[in-house]
């Protein structure tokens, strides 16, 4: 086996999903930085695929879906789309480091019974690490305890367990006798100019605010506009994401099947973003921006709390960035105390790589 290449077991490329695949192309900048050569496994069972296919959406995401695979040519190593447990026990023969994370792959919603995502696969001897894996929810549905009893039981087999939340930590922890580390987004242990030199050009000049909202938009809109009249901007670029939304006003720019490239350039020349995306959020932490966070809403019904999002926010010490109305952006400071959020980002940041460093090298915590 080859003890400088390590396989990532993670979705990378299931969907048109920025955060999915910038997370995943931040894993392979890390290991690199370790003179460890990557392979990423963009794992997801024919089943599964096939269900997605169905998707009117999906089927709408061509030039998406080719935007995407042009960024992983020009700035990836190896990534390899696997859709069954024989086929990842092929790509990762000659591999002694298995790796799985980040994104939900721990979500008992997906988790599946092949123990790809838990690492139950290859050679008995190899390095088997969980680096910020996501359970993504803040507690478990009755239907889900029997899923995550068995997801429990193989996650016992893996060296060093690390997940991205405390929520899930904690659930963890009640099925595992194991030591579980918190750890930090990959995105957030990568440079702001190794982002910024990923971005594309400036696509335009005049001043805006960004919308990129995953749910149901339309009981913020007016929320929006008003953080648009805060800030003076000229125009209001709404990243468009899901069929059937509506967002109105002559400031509104809509904006369809941007490249992952475009995706970075739109945070880092906003002037402020508003956002219900855990991703949306690293990166408005990453380029420093002032940033909103809504509460996500699909079929006119708030999803309650996000336990991604709650525990880097209460971690980060900036809970008060949450809007629900206006009356909460008229409140709230246009400017963001960035020295205070980079004073805990540091350590951190410290305490993820030296996680990751500890796994990596074999060293006993």
């Amino acid at each position: 086996m080859d003890k400088n290449k390590a396989i990532i077991v993670t979705w990378c490329f299931t969907s048109s999903n920025y955060g999915e695949l910038l997370q995943a192309y931040a894993m392979q900048s890390i290991l690199n930085k370790f003179q460890i050569e990557p392979v990423t496994v963009s794992f997801l069972d024919a089943a599964s695929r096939k269900s997605l296919k169905k998707n009117t959406i999906y089927k709408e995401n061509f030039i998406w879906h080719y935007k995407f695979r042009k960024f992983i040519s020009r700035h990836m190593g190896a990534v390899i789309q696997c859709e069954n447990k024989e086929e990842v026990e092929k790509v990762s023969s000659d591999a002694h480091i298995y790796i799985c994370g980040s994104d939900q792959i721990w979500n008992p919603g997906y988790y599946s019974n092949n123990s790809v995502y838990t690492l139950k696969f290859g050679k008995k001897d190899a390095k088997r690490i969980a680096y910020a894996p996501s359970i993504g929810l803040s507690r478990l549905l009755s239907s889900y305890e029997k899923r995550m009893d068995i997801m429990a039981a193989d996650i016992q087999k893996i060296d060093y367990i690390s997940v991205r939340e405390n929520t899930a930590k904690n659930i963890l922890a009640a099925r595992t006798n194991r030591d579980i580390q918190v750890v930090l987004d990959p995105t957030l242990l990568i440079s702001r100019k190794e982002w910024q030199r990923l971005s594309s050009k400036r696509r335009i000049r005049e001043k805006y605010i960004l919308v990129y909202v995953l749910g149901e938009i339309d009981i913020y809109e007016g929320l929006i506009h008003q953080t648009a009249d805060k800030y003076q901007a000229d125009s209001i670029i709404w990243l468009d994401m899901t069929k059937g939304n509506k967002l109105k006003g002559e400031k509104v720019r809509r904006v369809r099947m941007a490249s992952p490239e475009d995706f970075l350039n739109y945070i880092n020349m906003s002037c402020a973003v508003v956002t219900d995306s855990f991703h949306g959020l690293m990166f408005s932490i990453k380029f420093k921006k002032p940033f909103y966070i809504l509460k996500r809403k699909y079929e006119k019904k708030y999803l309650g709390e996000d336990p991604r999002l709650d525990d880097i926010l209460d971690r980060l010490d900036i809970k008060e960035r949450v809007v629900r109305n206006g009356e909460d952006i008229k409140k709230m400071d246009t400017e963001i105390n960035y020295q205070r959020i980079d004073t805990r980002l540091k350590e951190e940041k410290k305490r993820s790589t030296e996680f990751l460093k500890a796994a990596l090298s074999g060293e006993k915590r």
